[in-house]
């Protein structure tokens, strides 16, 4: 079921992915290359980076319909192939009810790997690998060798 969604895209050396803020909806898997991510957080004196490599993604917390927000910049370090999956399509799987209990526990999985904003409820300040969504999307999405 999720291979019909994937879209296949790529991004030049510098190009930038996605802008810390700006309205997100959709996840990026790297299946070649790497990206770096970029995170400002209130009250920290330098911004969190972080290095997305094959089989990391961008923007798991929006593909999963918990914040539609980009929690960081993205920028890659060199020529990047990727899948994208818009979060409406991503959750347009999950229409059974055991299906909805997998996406339940998805997102209590990821909000359990991200720190909240004190002031914001709801808003994620950063986040970490997110790998049981990594992970599905691999399994299904691994380029032929």
């Amino acid at each position: 079921r999720l291979l019909p969604i994937l879209r296949p895209m790529s991004f030049d050396k510098e190009e930038v992915v996605c802008t810390q803020g700006e309205e997100c909806t959709e996840i990026n898997v790297v299946l070649k290359g790497s990206l770096t991510g970029t995170t400002v957080v209130a009250g920290e004196p330098l911004p969190r980076v972080r290095r997305v490599l094959v089989g990391g993604s961008v923007n798991s917390v929006c593909v999963l319909g918990l914040w539609n927000r980009c929690v960081e910049s993205v920028e890659a370090n060199e020529p990047v192939e990727s899948y994208a999956v818009s979060s409406t399509d991503f959750l347009g799987l999950f229409t059974v009810d055991l299906d909805l209990m997998t996406l339940e526990q998805l997102q209590r999985n990821e909000v359990a790997k991200f720190a909240m904003d004190p002031d914001l409820p709801g808003r994620p300040l950063h986040y970490a690998c997110f790998s049981a969504v990594e992970l599905s999307f691999l399994h299904v999405a691994r380029p032929e060798r």
